[in-house]
């Protein structure tokens, strides 16, 4: 168990990254623990998953992913990452992240660098383009209560009520 040992370089004592924690969707009371200013739209396991082996391949951090873990304040959101951030005498792996908070505003950074995420807000932020008016819709204008077409069928003789039944 984590509580037993202070060893930093034990798996237990690595810290913990649900994508909860960086999502700016979600208040601090659903589990976002950084600033909504710092935070990233919905972030997906994935996304942190890439992130991480970027900077394991670059700084040497040790990064452990579970891809069957819950977070425990939505359920339905699988998937966490640990990090270890520092060696076993207490030294930082990396100098530039230091702490969990610090790691967990560089990956929200660097999500927020990912091209095709990008290009989403990008297709976004676009508005509908209107079309020219057509001839129709230039002399259909103004016009609020416009009467259906027949259909050929026959109306109906009752248009009272129930079965027939007459007040």
């Amino acid at each position: 168990m984590a509580h037993m040992t202070k060893d930093p370089s034990n798996p237990a004592r690595f810290v913990v990254l649900y994508p909860a924690y960086i999502n700016a969707r979600l208040t601090v009371q659903e589990g976002r623990r950084i600033a909504k200013e710092l935070a990233v739209e919905n972030p997906t396991p994935r996304e942190i998953l890439t992130i991480l082996l970027k900077l394991q391949a670059e700084k040497g951090l040790t990064i452990k992913f579970e891809g069957n873990k819950h977070y425990s304040r939505d359920y339905l959101q699988v998937g966490r990452a640990r990090v270890q951030l520092k060696n076993s005498d207490g030294s930082a792996i990396c100098p530039d992240i230091q702490t969990r908070k610090q790691l967990w505003c560089y990956v929200a950074q660097q999500i927020k660098n990912i091209p095709e995420r990008k290009v989403e807000l990008r297709l976004g932020e676009l508005e509908p383009q209107v079309d020219a008016p057509t001839e129709e819709t230039a002399a259909n204008k103004g016009k609020t209560n416009a009467k259906p077409k027949p259909s050929g069928k026959p109306a109906k003789a009752n248009s009272k009520g129930k079965k027939g039944k007459k007040k």
